[in-house]
């Protein structure tokens, strides 16, 4: 069990900052957001720790199911969006990809400003 754990800790750890997977899109930068989702089954802290144009990975140890739709609110320099996405993946215990939908040019210039590739 351990090495299964240590395996997908692993390639998970090795995906941020690399090159985007051919099913990826976009680049993923390292951060650390704290944040609260709202689901259907309420509001939940939880941890964002890395973000692309098209989505971010989302640590949390809550189980949430693949195609479920979540909200945040992300914060910079004084603006404040609320964010909308879908549960991408899961990674039973760590977390989960979420892909954001809905996404205006408000969000657009949001995450060009955030993420920023070296």
């Amino acid at each position: 069990m351990q090495a299964v754990v240590t395996s997908i800790l692993k390639e998970r750890l090795m995906s941020i900052g690399d090159p985007p997977r051919p099913e990826r899109k976009q680049t993923r930068v390292q951060c650390v957001v704290e944040i609260v989702l709202d689901s259907s089954a309420g509001r939940r802290a939880s941890r964002i720790s890395d973000l692309s144009m098209g989505g971010c990975y989302v640590e949390s140890i809550s189980t949430y199911r693949i195609g479920e739709e979540l909200a945040f609110e992300l914060k910079s320099d004084g603006r404040t969006l609320r964010f909308t996405g879908e549960v991408a993946y899961v990674l039973e215990g760590f977390g989960f990809g979420l892909k954001f939908t809905n996404l205006g040019p408000e969000h657009l210039e949001f995450l060009k400003a955030e993420v920023r590739p070296d």
